[in-house]
């Protein structure tokens, strides 16, 4: 499948049509999907509401075979709310995955994870750039409250 990014305009343009409208484009999105990877599909299923609508379309109202065995995916990292795994078990076809690790042994290993996605790109631009002025702006949005502790976790890997 190739890459589709859609511009500022087309953004607001589909967040302003009718649900229904946003529901058949969705239908059309699985089912492209599906087709692209030969019905080999699955659900990243959290118990959310957005996972559970997604799960919802995809089994009720896309076109594809068989909709009723796209398998959800839900990732058990023991930090759910109970309500959350109590809720899961309700759904069928759930795989449950449990990792390896589990959090404590992840922060452990790894350490903390960052903040932020924004948090994150600062550091990575402080780490990675050879400009001196990038750095100095980077370290410097933390001055002006865009993210926390930026100079602790600069050094931290």
């Amino acid at each position: 499948m190739t890459e589709h990014k859609i511009t500022q305009k087309e953004l607001l343009y589909r967040q302003s049509l009718p649900l229904q409208d946003k529901i058949d484009m969705t239908c059309e999105k699985i089912e492209q999907w599906y087709q692209h990877w030969d019905g080999n599909i699955y659900v990243a299923f959290s118990g959310g509401k957005d996972s559970s609508v997604l799960l919802d379309i995809v089994r009720r109202k896309a076109l594809i075979p068989n909709s009723n065995d796209v398998p959800g995916c839900f990732s058990d990292t023991g930090l759910e709310y109970p309500e959350i795994r109590e809720f899961v078990k309700t759904i069928d076809n759930i795989v449950w995955e449990k990792p390896k690790l589990n959090f404590r042994q992840v922060i452990e290993k790894y350490g903390y994870p960052i903040i932020s996605k924004e948090q994150s790109r600062y550091l990575s631009e402080y780490q990675t750039s050879n400009s001196e002025k990038l750095k100095k702006y980077s370290s410097q949005r933390q001055s002006l409250g865009h993210g926390k502790d930026f100079q602790k976790m600069a050094f931290s890997y």
